[in-house]
């Protein structure tokens, strides 16, 4: 025969039990997805600094347009070729190194 009162409690226990395990899980998803949204803010915002860096001076003011190519001074082909207006293409060295 069964016992009632025993088999009212053992269910309510189980019951609770599951709804804590549920919580937990949504927690844990919760969590891990907070994490990684934070994450991405960061890297998102680390790439946007690195990416200002590589546009701008540290006076703020932009670089010229670049392009792959043979800069005019040193002709030496580089990733990186500042077209000037005047028509120069200089490599990142020889730009800094005349002062621009």
């Amino acid at each position: 025969m069964v016992d009632f009162p025993t088999f009212g409690v053992n269910i309510f226990l189980l019951i609770g039990l599951l709804l804590a395990a549920g919580l937990l899980i949504l927690l844990l998803v919760a969590g891990w997805t907070g994490l990684n949204i934070g994450l991405w803010h960061w890297r998102r915002r680390q790439s946007e600094e690195a990416e200002h860096r590589r546009r701008f001076r540290s006076d703020g003011r932009p670089y010229p347009p670049a392009a792959r190519g043979i800069c005019g001074r040193c002709a030496r082909t580089c990733e990186s070729v500042y077209h000037l207006p005047d028509g120069v293409r200089l490599c990142p060295e020889c730009y800094d190194a005349q002062g621009m």
